[in-house]
């Protein structure tokens, strides 16, 4: 699987396109005013519907490998290394988006599966359920 980066492309379709592949994952990028200031924490991240500006590097067009087994810290990689992103990826849980910057040496597919899992309703047991583990708890 290929995420292709055209000439001018807006973030936000780059965004769509990534979780169109992996619905329970998303990514954010942004732009580093000056990466060698101490304060590189105050980095601005820019909204989807913003055109990329000259920190992102959208003035040529390619494509990055977002195949369910490359790791997380290999897409980073990429994006920062071809286009000067910075791209931080987000994992579903629940009703909240967690960074999964913990586990970027999980691979894409992984990261989503455990976004679906953690995303999913609770599934209700029956009383009888309850009561037997009530009951083997007590043993």
């Amino acid at each position: 699987m290929k995420l292709i980066i055209q000439k001018g492309e807006k973030v936000s379709s780059l965004q769509q396109a990534f979780q169109e592949q992996y619905p329970y994952l998303k990514l954010a990028f942004q732009a580093v005013r000056n990466p060698t200031a101490v304060q590189a924490h105050l980095d601005v991240q820019y909204p989807g519907k913003q055109e990329p500006g000259p920190n992102f590097n959208f003035a040529r067009k390619g494509q990055i490998d977002i195949s369910p087994s490359r790791k997380v810290a290999d897409l980073q990689r990429d994006l920062y290394k071809k286009f000067g992103l910075h791209a931080h990826l987000y994992r579903k849980s629940g009703k909240l988006w967690i960074e999964t910057s913990l586990t970027t040496d999980w691979s894409l597919e992984r990261q989503n599966k455990e976004g679906e899992i953690y995303s999913l309703p609770p599934v209700e047991k029956s009383l009888e359920e309850r009561m037997e583990d009530t009951r083997l708890d007590a043993e």
